[in-house]
């Protein structure tokens, strides 16, 4: 992203960009504010750093719509699971009876966790960390923290395995799984992790009245 000059501001540049971003939340907007607030200092002034990430929560909480808009993306992408609870694959296509699982899965996490941080004024970037101190605040209980960071690991790891493979043969890597290939406990686990995806997709639905924003 550094060599993309569009990312290369001064300090009132970004003031102006990220009112911008905020005040006209439309998809693209509420996609750069996510990318934006999760960058960590390699060099330079760790105090501007500070600046800018306490202007973004100053914009955030007199805004009205943004969070609602940035916890609409974390639910727009339902868990690929049917009523009788069997995979919803790809029909047609060279991913054809595969899932996505950064879409459906890793996704909803990241940018589910990343609103929750942003609306209780954590400056933690790793979705681990916010998650614990999601949990410490009471945001999370004990138990539901443990099971999103569970899934959240499992999830990564069944990616990393399929794109591990993918490069043993060639292959272009993706963020497709087949999941009829997995081990009988893989396949249970990752019917549970939809489940508990789904649970707080209705958590996140519910706290920030997202009927409105559907």
């Amino acid at each position: 992203m550094i060599s993309n000059s569009y990312w290369r501001k001064s300090k009132e540049d970004w003031f102006k960009e990220i009112n911008r971003w905020i005040e006209n939340p439309k998809p693209e907007n509420v996609l750069n504010i996510s990318i934006f607030f999760d960058f960590r200092r390699v060099v330079g002034s760790e105090s501007l750093v500070d600046e800018l990430k306490d202007f973004i929560k100053k914009k955030i909480k007199i805004s009205k719509t943004f969070l609602p808009f940035l916890a609409s993306e974390a639910v727009k992408f339902k868990p690929p699971l049917s009523f009788l609870k069997t995979f919803i694959v790809e029909k047609s296509g060279e991913h054809k009876g595969k899932i996505d699982i950064k879409k459906y899965g890793i996704f909803p996490i990241v940018q589910g966790v990343r609103v929750l941080a942003l609306d209780n004024e954590i400056n933690e970037t790793n979705t681990f960390e916010r998650i614990r101190c999601l949990k410490s605040m009471g945001v999370f209980t004990e138990e539901f923290a443990k099971d999103l960071e569970e899934s959240y690991r499992f999830l990564m790891t069944l990616r990393l395995k399929s794109q591990a493979f993918q490069i043993r043969e060639g292959k272009k890597t993706d963020n497709y799984i087949n999941p009829h290939i997995l081990s009988k406990t893989e396949k249970r686990a990752l019917k549970e992790i939809f489940k508990k995806i789904e649970e707080f997709q209705k958590l996140l639905f519910d706290k920030y009245n997202l009927r409105y924003f559907s």
